[in-house]
């Protein structure tokens, strides 16, 4: 039996070799399971999100219990790190949603557009820590002890064999702000005042590039999850991608691979028509994570030869599916889509309510079994 070590370096090479366009020994799998792990172990949703121990040694076990996983997303997990740049509040279970219930992000009018000059006349900064107090609940005493037991998960996945390869999130001012004006509002103010929303956008973004390298600088982490939610082509025009969307995103990218990290695209919603964007980034340096919405056989044909495609199980196939289905598609994807530049995942995250057989099944095929 191998030692976890050895274990630890033999998957992080799988990954790190799919990452940079090679083919590993085998396909790699990484999962990310949050409310499911919790299911998938005899933990409620209500007691997942209430202490971050209980959370994290739910998705260990549920890791574990599934079989031979080459990597996690995240080593520990609060729906309320959602908020922290996400802008809009979440109801938890067990405290604003029943116990058994998936959390849910309430998306409400927090942000005016006063918010877009006080961004850009205090900083981002001085900004979003009076923001984060007095609009979403003071979030820091939410986030605070997850922060703090941080360390912790992350040792013990690696004592357990397993790499922990996106331990840190960060996205686009556009994103942050459609949270936290709302989606409608958001895509008004991005038509009627535009020069406001940029300039505090660009406030925003060079504040968080600063962070983001020297938080890599001292964390040394694998990769960064750069959310995506509703960027895409089909929920906006090139036009306002161009100005609000794309530039950030290659900046972000940039520092990210200059910082010596890797960063992981998670594009939820279809981002067919971004395929020209996604190839104008560095090649062999961005994981391209998608959701079930992008049709991953065509996305491999356009930039398969560029980055490293990760995904798709999707989730209603995890949901509704058969392990025998589940297992079948899985092995599809190893075939068609790998074996180089390919790592197998769900799509998005683990729904809460997946069956436990299929999310084995998964892993199964990944693993020969």
């Amino acid at each position: 039996m191998k030692a976890p070590q050895e274990l630890y370096a033999e998957r992080l090479n799988r990954i790190l070799t799919a990452a940079s366009l090679g083919t590993p020994d085998r396909v790699p799998i990484v999962t990310g399971g949050t409310i499911f792990s919790g299911l998938h172990t005899g933990v409620t949703p209500g007691a997942f999100c209430a202490s971050p121990q209980v959370a994290h040694e739910a998705m260990l076990k549920s890791l574990q219990k599934a079989g031979e996983v080459d990597g996690t997303q995240f080593a520990v997990f609060n729906p309320h790190f959602l908020s922290l740049l996400g802008l809009a509040k979440v109801q938890v279970p067990g405290v604003e949603l029943p116990e058994d219930a998936p959390f849910q992000v309430d998306e409400q009018e927090l942000m005016t557009p006063e918010d877009y000059d006080a961004i850009a006349d205090q900083g981002w900064k001085a900004w979003v820590e009076g923001y984060r107090f007095q609009r979403l609940d003071n979030l820091m005493a939410k986030v605070g002890p997850t922060f703090g037991y941080l360390p912790t998960a992350m040792k013990n996945f690696a004592m357990a064999g397993i790499p922990v390869i996106s331990p840190m999130i960060t996205m686009t001012p556009f994103e942050s702000f459609m949270g936290g004006r709302t989606l409608v509002k958001f895509m008004r103010d991005i038509f009627t005042q535009p020069d406001r929303v940029k300039a505090a956008a660009d406030t925003v973004q060079a504040e968080r590039l600063a962070e983001l390298r020297h938080m890599i600088g001292v964390t040394r982490p694998i990769s960064i999850f750069v959310g995506f939610g509703r960027s895409n082509r089909g929920m906006i025009s090139k036009r306002f991608q161009d100005r609000f969307v794309y530039p950030y995103a290659r900046e972000i990218v940039d520092t990210i691979i200059e910082a010596g990290s890797i960063p992981l695209l998670h594009c939820d919603q279809d981002w067919s028509e971004d395929m020209d964007f996604l190839k104008s980034l560095p090649k062999a340096k961005c994981i391209l994570q998608l959701d079930g919405s992008t049709d991953i056989f065509k996305a491999k044909e356009s930039i398969g030869d560029h980055m490293c495609l990760m995904g798709d199980v999707p989730p209603n196939l995890l949901v509704l599916g058969r392990p025998e289905e589940v297992h079948a598609y899985s092995r599809r994807l190893i075939r068609e889509i790998g074996p180089s530049g390919f790592i197998l995942c769900q799509g998005c995250d683990l729904p809460s309510n997946a069956k436990p057989e299929n999310f084995e099944a998964m892993v199964a095929a990944a693993t020969g079994r």
